[in-house]
């Protein structure tokens, strides 16, 4: 390649056409792309080895003489002002014009329909309205009537008392009406599966609502993922481990879809099997539950009413329809 030859190049070739004459060394010379005539002698031969003068090649060696354009360079690639090395403006003939596409810019589009105005930002700022399961008006009645246990501690029942007496039986202990209390304790156990996703807020709601009626102080929450069997914990979820059933006597209030919703190809989703062991460790330990389950009575397996009470989590259901279905 003509960029990979040099005068050193010549230099080694032309001592191999030595005796036969000045014809071979230039033919030698031509074949690396040199012309051995010097500037200025009209195409003479020059002598051998008194003169190599490159035509082409590296314009900051020694000797550079330029190849003129010839005159279809010209027509084809016609010259245009440019800057050259002393600083004028003359004609660059390195840099070719280029021709013009005859592309012409799109026409603008008109939009047949007027745009939409800015949006009102102070609309934006109103938060959603919400409205929870429970009627607002009910849900303390409600939950307490759920979460309390009756026992006899209330006041002395003159009725009894009399009965007793009047048949000569002799009274071995004072009898008392029967009164509901929630001082035993509540533990909420608030599940996070994807079935409940939806009702998130009115889990956390609800978590508020019996915080309040009970008290903090008698209050536990536990969070789970679709059955509390597989772990629970009152914190995030790298934090939970087996579940603990709370002391004997402990209300249970389990908020839950009990495996109803969320997705029926879900592999997660709870088992008859997980909930009926459930039971079996809350009932050893002498601990009574409560479901609040967000659908309606139509839509719970039979297997559920008979494992333990269910609540409808809806605004449909009244304290009247707990105290009547939960003892």
């Amino acid at each position: 390649m003509r960029s990979d030859v040099w005068i050193r190049d010549l230099l080694r070739a032309l001592p191999l056409a030595q005796g036969q004459g000045e014809e071979a060394e230039r033919a030698i010379a031509r074949l690396l792309g040199f012309d051995i005539t010097a500037p200025g002698t009209g195409g003479q031969d020059v002598a051998p080895g008194s003169a190599v003068f490159p035509a082409t090649g590296d314009a900051n060696l020694p000797g550079f003489v330029p190849e003129e354009p010839s005159p279809d360079d010209l027509a084809s690639h016609p010259r245009r002002p440019g800057l050259m090395a002393n600083g004028s403006v003359g004609e660059d003939n390195s840099l070719p014009l280029l021709d013009p596409s005859g592309e012409e810019s799109p026409l603008p589009f008109e939009w047949t329909a007027p745009s939409l105005p800015p949006p009102d930002r102070s609309r934006l700022q109103v938060p959603l309205s919400y409205d929870p399961l429970l009627a607002p008006r009910s849900t303390s009645a409600l939950l307490h009537l759920a979460l309390s246990r009756q026992v006899d501690q209330g006041e002395l029942d003159v009725e009894r008392v009399v009965e007793q007496l009047s048949q000569g039986l002799p009274l071995e202990s004072l009898p008392r009406r029967p009164v509901r209390t929630v001082r035993f304790g509540v533990q909420v156990l608030a599940d996070l599966g994807v079935g409940m996703e939806p009702f998130s807020r009115d889990v956390h709601e609800t978590v508020h609502h019996v915080r309040a009626t009970v008290g903090h102080e008698h209050t536990q929450v536990a969070y789970f993922d679709h059955c509390p069997v597989r772990g629970a914990g009152p914190g995030p979820r790298w934090t939970w481990g087996e579940y603990v059933p709370p002391a004997p006597g402990t209300r249970i209030l389990i908020l839950s879809d009990l495996g109803m919703g969320g997705p029926r190809l879900n592999a997660r989703r709870s088992t008859r099997a997980e909930w009926e062991r459930l039971v079996r460790t809350l009932a050893y330990a002498q601990c009574t539950a409560v479901a609040f389950v967000p659908f309606p009575e139509q839509r719970w397996p039979s297997w559920t009413a008979k494992l333990l009470p269910l609540v409808p989590w809806d605004r449909q259901t009244t304290a009247g329809w707990v105290a009547t279905h939960i003892g």
